[in-house]
């Protein structure tokens, strides 16, 4: 039981999800935290807006914030110059996950100039650096204290803030994208000595351009390959 709202609450303060909606999100624990943090400081009146599409896993999870409901405001989708805003805007962007891959809403947040509250698990630390504080995803408690510091304190606030800003800096896409194929080209060799299928593993439109760089690699032309890379 969240309040969906269509615009942004006008001149006032919140805290920000972006991501699924499904278990490993955490979501519950981060509206557990949400509340605690309400409870024990009144002069907290910060709203928490979550963004994101509601994933088939999210099943038996449910968002009931007993006291401040109508502070948990539910976005769903936005399209991308309005999650813009609501990065920059925001006064905090909290990801809870239990498990990621990567986590791309951290470093978005970083580039919007928005500190950050996020899991010590996974690849997380290892994508954030120490441009973010982290928090036990399981620890409600942590977490609820962790993002009164943020709030509270605006000398973290603004080290988080340059911190992570000069952290982003290092994630050049054009190299995220390069290793991202490196990965593709290393299952298509695995594929050609038949252990599986490319239909397990690669779009058409990738196998092709991996062709293409095969091709390359035999004529010795490889002073070509980064124009393979222009999508």
């Amino acid at each position: 039981s969240v309040t969906t709202a269509k615009n942004k609450p006008a001149d006032q303060d919140y805290i920000l999800y972006v991501g699924s909606l499904e278990p490993r999100k955490n979501i519950r624990s981060l509206v557990e935290a949400y509340e605690r943090l309400r409870e024990r400081n009144p002069k907290i009146r910060s709203k928490l807006i979550l963004i994101g599409g509601e994933s088939p896993l999210f099943g038996e999870v449910r968002l009931n914030a007993k006291n401040f409901k109508d502070d948990v405001i539910f976005k769903g989708f936005v399209e991308d110059p309005e999650l813009r805003d609501y990065y920059r805007q925001a006064t905090l962007v909290v990801y809870p996950s239990l498990y990621e891959g990567f986590g791309l809403p951290p470093l978005e947040a970083m580039a919007s100039g928005t500190p950050v509250v996020t899991s010590n698990t996974s690849s997380i630390p290892e994508v954030v650096g120490n441009a973010a504080l982290m928090v036990n995803p399981y620890d409600t408690e942590q977490l609820a204290d962790t993002m009164e510091m943020v709030i509270c304190n605006d000398e973290i606030r603004h080290t988080l803030i340059e911190k992570g800003l000069a952290h982003v800096q290092r994630y050049n896409w054009y190299r995220v994208a390069r290793n991202t194929l490196a990965i593709y080209y290393e299952v298509y060799n695995t594929i050609e000595r038949g252990r599986y299928t490319r239909s397990q593993f690669i779009p058409f439109n990738v196998w092709q351009k991996l062709k293409k760089i095969e091709a390359l690699k035999s004529s010795r032309k490889l002073e070509l390959l980064s124009e393979t890379y222009s999508y």
